[in-house]
């Protein structure tokens, strides 16, 4: 498993973030479509699909996949989980906290 920093390149507003360049560790891993992992908090879903539409927008990947979690209470599913790693290299996951 490799994880990258969301933060990376972000600032505080005055300048461009950089994170999402042509040197980014996303670009350089050559991310293909990726699958987004909401577990059924407020705005968990609103979050994952803003990253990748964002994510597209630039040119880092082609596409996304949303999967919920029938609720926040409740781990994913083996189901879900085996579907996720058997279609996807990159799962991005938010909490909506």
């Amino acid at each position: 498993m490799r994880v990258v920093n969301p933060t990376f390149g972000t600032t505080d507003g005055s300048q461009p973030a950089t994170g999402l360049g042509q040197d980014s560790e996303l670009r350089k891993m050559g991310v293909g479509p990726i699958g987004l992992l909401s577990n059924a908090k407020p705005n968990s879903a609103e979050l994952l699909e803003g990253i990748a539409a964002r994510l597209q927008a630039d040119g880092i990947i082609p596409g996304a996949e949303l999967c919920k979690k029938p609720n926040p209470g409740t781990p994913a599913s083996d189901e879900l989980i085996d579907f996720l790693a058997k279609q996807y290299q990159t799962v991005l996951v938010g909490t909506g906290d």
